[in-house]
């Protein structure tokens, strides 16, 4: 009767250390434009890895998509979703025209000069909206060095800037449709010894009729590189003259961080390990009356 007893109480601790690791995600930034209001600038809050407040209608750093303009909020509190992602919260961004805005990373930044590290860039896409990173050089001036996204012509994108950019309207699952939300997973690598110091971008493209890779996959749709030396610090959208949406912005160091699978909400997980505790009980006294009934 111990043994048995012990067996589930390891499988109630189990399932406890299963949710504690399942029900929460480690984010370098996450933005879900959880905002009252139909215009994004001056909105800010306790969103994770951003400082200050948004500003919109400004001109990007050197290397930037995007025409001047303001940028809008849906403001009907619904989000672009993926069913192989965890809830959306809050509205999205949602334009017409161009647009562009701008907001500052809060503890941490993208240096492209410091070799060897990894980020992985996650948001989902609706139409033409260019997610770029811009920051200082050693020469003081800004540029922009890394982005991903759907530009003007209907492609995905990803990559540094200009020419050091990758572009196709095809992918794994089929070809662009303005219709469709996109998840979009963006993989950078900084001054890759592998790459002759090279910084490398990669990304894979999800619409709403595939399963997410559980695991970062062997092969992408698009990737690029370039070699920089920019310390991106600053987060840009841009946009030209389409319609876009974008919404639920994620970086983090490894794939997991930035595509949380859909899994039980918390109350689930607590409801099924207090009815194993409750059934414990009842599974030792089963035992004993079988015991004596021996």
């Amino acid at each position: 009767m111990q043994s048995k007893t012990f067996i589930c109480l390891e499988t109630i601790v189990v399932l406890l250390a299963f949710c504690t690791t399942v029900c929460q995600a480690e984010l370098l930034l996450y933005e879900p434009f959880s905002y009252s209001g139909t215009s994004l600038d001056g909105q800010g809050g306790s969103e994770l890895g951003l400082t200050g407040t948004w500003d919109d209608n400004v001109s990007g750093a050197s290397g930037a998509v995007g025409t001047a303009g303001p940028v809008s909020l849906s403001n009907d509190d619904t989000s672009l979703s993926h069913p192989g992602l965890i809830a959306s919260l809050g509205a999205r961004v949602a334009d017409t025209g161009a647009g562009t805005a701008r907001r500052s990373l809060d503890g941490f930044s993208i240096n492209l000069a410091t070799g060897g590290q990894t980020y992985y860039i996650s948001a989902l896409f609706r139409g033409e909206t260019l997610l770029q990173f811009e920051g200082p050089h050693t020469d003081n001036v800004n540029y922009t060095r890394a982005m991903t996204g759907i530009n003007s012509s209907g492609q995905f994108l990803v990559g540094s800037f200009g020419t050091s950019t990758s572009t196709s309207s095809t992918y794994s699952g089929g070809t662009y449709s303005s219709d469709e939300t996109y998840l979009l997973v963006a993989r950078i690598q900084t001054n890759m010894a592998s790459a002759d110091g090279k910084d490398t971008f990669a990304l894979k493209v999800y619409d709403t009729s595939m399963a997410i890779d559980s695991a970062e996959p062997a092969s992408f749709d698009l990737q690029a590189t370039n070699a920089s030396s920019v310390d991106l610090t600053r987060m840009f959208l841009g946009r030209t003259d389409d319609n876009g949406e974008i919404d639920e912005i994620r970086i983090g160091t490894t794939w997991n961080d930035v595509t949380p699978q859909t899994i039980p909400e918390p109350s689930t997980w607590l409801l099924l390990v207090v009815g194993a505790v409750g059934l414990l009980p009842v599974a030792i006294r089963r035992r004993h009356l079988l015991s004596i009934r021996r």
